[in-house]
């Protein structure tokens, strides 16, 4: 599924991207780094006056094909 988030920026530890349309934010911020593994704070969020507003830790780890996959789901409710 493409949602139209083609120009990021680069902002502290991390990388942001705001639609064409100045509609929506995505961003992700490197929390903590343990060599494979990472703890990113994930950002995302209506820009558009909407109301949908969501920031949630999430752990990865580096695959053997190169990609970081998600290695465990934040407690419900949890922020950063």
């Amino acid at each position: 599924m493409d949602y139209g988030f083609t120009h990021f920026k680069v902002k502290d530890r991390g990388v942001e991207s705001i639609e064409d349309d100045g509609e929506w934010c995505f961003a992700v911020e490197l929390t903590a780094d343990h060599g494979d593994t990472k703890e990113l704070c994930i950002t995302d969020q209506a820009t558009n006056g909407g109301t949908y507003a969501d920031r949630y830790p999430i752990k990865v780890r580096l695959g053997p094909d190169g990609l970081f996959h998600a290695i465990e789901r934040p407690a419900e409710g949890a922020s950063c």
